[in-house]
This record gives C-alpha cells, sequence and structure tokens, in this order.
C-alpha cells in the first residue's frame, strides 16, 4: 500500500523566532528554555545556530544580544559555502526576530511546543528508515524489529537530554547530593535486599548494574532470588519483573506463598493443611488467604516463556518499563537463554553466552533499573576439597564476570556435610548460607551469612550475623 503523499514536516517556526527574539531583549528568557531546549530542536538551520551561540554565552554567563551574537557568527560565515543559510543572518534578520517576541506570552510554552516538533520529526524520520530497512529486508524480522523498537524507546524515555554531558554540568549539584547522602548515609540508596548484612555492603541492587548470582544445584538460588523478589516488591513496593525460564509461574507462585504465608511449601503442593489452630497460630488456610491478599497487591509481573532469547527479552523488559515503570528484573537462569542464533559448538556457546551477559548489561544501563541474573557454576568445584564457589566456577563465560558489577555465589554447607540420617534433628545453625559476594565493582566484596529456612525454602536475615571480609580465592 502506498500514500505517495506530501507533507511539510511538522514544525512552529513563529514560535522558534519568538523564542530567540524573546532572548535577544531579555537574556533572563533562558531561565525559561534552556532546559527545555538543545539547538537541534530547531527547525530552521539558522535558527539553530543562534540558539547555539546564544546557549554558549549563557553558560558563560555573557551578555546576549544581537551585535554579540553577529560577532560570534561572523567568523562561522567565512568556513561556510556559498550557499549555507547562515549567509542570510545578518543585523535585519536578527532584528526581525524582536518583532516576534510581541507574539509570544510564554517563552517557555512556545520551547515546549518547539520541543514536541522536534519529536514528530524525529517519528516520521524513524519510521522512513524502519520501512526503508523493512522494503530492504535488511537482516532478519527480529533483528528489524528489535531496532525499530530500540530508536523510539530511547526517544521517548531519554527527555531529550543531550548524549553527552560536560562535567561542569554534572558537578551541578554535586555538593547537595552529597551532603543529602551524609544525611541520610544508613538508608539504602538503591533497591533494597530486604537482608541486613546485605544492604550495608552493596547499598542495595544499583541502577544499570548487572548483578550474577551462581550456585551449583541444590544450594537454592532460586529461593534466595525469590527472597530478593519479595523484598523488593513487599517492604520497598520496587516493581519485580521475573522471568523464569525453569520453573513455571504455578510453581512460582507456590513458593512465594510460603514464603509470605510461612506454610510449608510441601502442603502447599499437596493441599495437606492443617486445619487446627496450634500454638496461638492460625490455621494454614488463614495464613494461606492473608498471603493471597499480600501477594496480590505485589507490584511482580512473572514470564515463564521456556525458551527466550535476547531479543524477546529487550522487548518485553522496555514494555514492562514503559507501562509500569519496574525497577528490578530477575532471569531464572542466564544459561537457559538463547542469543540472536543458534550455536551448535561449545566454542559458539561460550560466546553465545558473552553475547547474552553483555547484552544484559546494555539493557540494564537502557533501562536504569538492576539485572540480577542466576547462573548455573562449573562442575569442577565438585572435584575439589574447598566447596566454596570462587569467580573461576562461573559456567561457560568468562565474560559473565567481566560484564558483571556484582557477583554473588551461594553456599550452604549442609548440601556437602549432610548429617547422619539417624542423629537427632538438626538445630537452626545447620541451616546456615553464605551469600559470597565475590565481586563488587564499586565497593567492597565479603561473605554474608542468612538462615536458610528449609520448609519454606526461603532466605532471611540471622540474628546476631556479622559481616565478614574473607572472600575465597584471595
Amino acid at each position: 500500500m502506498s500514500t505517495n503523499l506530501d507533507f511539510m514536516p511538522p514544525s512552529a517556526v513563529d514560535s522558534e523566532k519568538g523564542i530567540l527574539g524573546s532572548i535577544l531583549l531579555n537574556k533572563e528568557i533562558m531561565l525559561q528554555v534552556a532546559d527545555t531546549l538543545q539547538p537541534e530542536f530547531f527547525y530552521e538551520p539558522v535558527h539553530q545556530m543562534i540558539y547555539a551561540q546564544m546557549l554558549t554565552l549563557w553558560e558563560r554567563q555573557l551578555n546576549i544580544d544581537i551585535l554579540v551574537i553577529l560577532d560570534r557568527l561572523q567568523a562561522k560565515k567565512n568556513q561556510v559555502g556559498e550557499n549555507d543559510p547562515l549567509l542570510s543572518v545578518d543585523k535585519a534578520y536578527l532584528l526581525d526576530l524582536t518583532g516576534f517576541a510581541s507574539l509570544i506570552g510564554d517563552p517557555g510554552e512556545h520551547a515546549k511546543l518547539v520541543r514536541d516538533k522536534f519529536v514528530l520529526r524525529s517519528l516520521v524520520t524513524i519510521s522512513d528508515e524502519i520501512k526503508t530497512s523493512a522494503l530492504k529486508q535488511d537482516g532478519s524480522v527480529e533483528d528489524i524489529l528489535d531496532k525499530a523498537e530500540n530508536r523510539i524507546f530511547k526517544l521517548a524515555s531519554s527527555n531529550l537530554n543531550q548524549d553527552f554531558v560536560s562535567i561542569a554540568e554534572i558537578l551541578t549539584g554535586t555538593f547537595d547530593r552529597i551532603e543529602d547522602l551524609h544525611a541520610h548515609q544508613d538508608e539504602v540508596r538503591g533497591v533494597p535486599t530486604g537482608f541486613v548484612d546485605m544492604d550495608k555492603l552493596l547499598g542495595g541492587f544499583q541502577n544499570s548494574d548487572l548483578v550474577i548470582l551462581g550456585a551449583r544445584p541444590a544450594m537454592g538460588k532460586t529461593a534466595f532470588a525469590l527472597s530478593l523478589c519479595l523484598n523488593a516488591a513487599l517492604k520497598s513496593k520496587s516493581g519485580v519483573a521475573i522471568f523464569s525460564l525453569e520453573m513455571s509461574r504455578d510453581q512460582l507462585s507456590d513458593r512465594m506463598l510460603s514464603a509470605v504465608s510461612g506454610v510449608e511449601l510441601y502442603k502447599i503442593r499437596h493441599g495437606k493443611f492443617d486445619t487446627d489452630k496450634k500454638y496461638g497460630r492460625q490455621d494454614d488456610f488463614s495464613r494461606i488467604g492473608e498471603g493471597i491478599a499480600k501477594l496480590a497487591e505485589a507490584p511482580i509481573w512473572i514470564d515463564d516463556t521456556g525458551s527466550l532469547n535476547i531479543l524477546e527479552l529487550r522487548t518485553k523488559c522496555r514494555r514492562l518499563k514503559s507501562k509500569y515503570n519496574i525497577g528490578m528484573i530477575v532471569i531464572d537462569y542466564l544459561q537457559l537463554m538463547s542469543g540472536r542464533s543458534s550455536f551448535s559448538s561449545q566454542t559458539n556457546r561460550v560466546q553465545e553466552v558473552s553475547e547474552i551477559s553483555r547484552s544484559l548489561k546494555s539493557l540494564a544501563r537502557e533501562l536504569s533499573v538492576p539485572i540480577l541474573a542466576l547462573s548455573q557454576l562449573s562442575r569442577g568445584l565438585e572435584g575439589r576439597d574447598e566447596k566454596r564457589p570462587t569467580l573461576a566456577d562461573l559456567r561457560e563465560s568468562g565474560s559473565i564476570e567481566q560484564d558483571a558489577d556484582v557477583v554473588m555465589f551461594i553456599y550452604r554447607d549442609e548440601v556437602y556435610n549432610k548429617k547422619d540420617k539417624n542423629a537427632q534433628p538438626t538445630a537452626p545453625a545447620d541451616s546456615n548460607a553464605e551469600i559470597i559476594v565475590a565481586k563488587h565493582r564499586n565497593g567492597a566484596t565479603g561473605t554474608v551469612e542468612l538462615f536458610f529456612r528449609k520448609e519454606n525454602t526461603s532466605f532471611e536475615n540471622k540474628l546476631g550475623s556479622h559481616l565478614s571480609r574473607r572472600v575465597p580465592g584471595e
């Protein structure tokens, strides 16, 4: 289907003139427009050039008037071709701009109009590029869709800020930010983990961080990830997206319900509930009902697609971020994901996992949320005396360690040193769990001691726990 309709690009040229004329008459107008407009937002090239000079003068706290602007543009005129639009800018043109100042009442509102027209023009450009790419069949369908969605998402979420920011701009307000951090130094700055010692060590999960959680089977990495999700969603009200490639949504919801209600997971899975009150506690049905009501209010979204590739993940995460402003993403687990294409050999599988980890880090930065990715560990550690994992145990790719901002491992001694089945029931100390923070790009490493509650497959703060600075392998 072809339309062949010719439309003028969206623009607000009179508003552009009115804004520039107002600034020439009163440089304080920059206070109303500087945080909204960038030079490229203007439709007319000459207006882009004039406004760029105004911004430079404003940042240097210099005067902005017709003669100063003409003087600064004159040097550029000597460097352009004979047909360059800059040559049309003279004293008469700038005087004419001041005449448009009386046509606009609120320069700030007209600045937003100019910006909105720029967004529409950008959408037209992106649409043309998408159309051309689709007609030329430039790449796979998945690649074309991903690039299209990426361009539009960036336009929608960027707030139209510059790609590069000078250190002077970054430092604006730095003292106020540091002072605020000092005043609230005991508060968690990122998404809280809910575990006291871990939050002290990491400061919570930070936006744009890729966090890797590794463990051998039976250590409870999914259980620990769900504990983190519940703490983030229920205690700090952070939206959490869970992508489960191994367990179904029903299995995950059963585990979370057990953790929240306190009813053993075995009972929930088999429907074997205690209907009588014991030890002054509610019966199981009442506890489950309260747990369901609590979980129903939690901002948690679950996707249990069995085979998920990185393109599908990015698409779904962008939509969740745009619609629900999620604050954290969890993937269970990394080695079950696939990249852009199929890989047959082990060597290529290593390359694929490397691609996935790089893409996850890029996605974390794009959405400005922490991504927690679970990872299997190599079987090699089973053959050595010291079973506590190290960075060398990350399976299939050394780039996982490189791309990650935080790498954590779970170690439970009872998994390797089981008690005799005829021995007395295990004491709570026998269910200790160590969370080994082996890499922390922006802080210290260490080991956090937690308590693993077997009947609910959940992790809890351990009374009297302490933070050890020892990391295996160091």
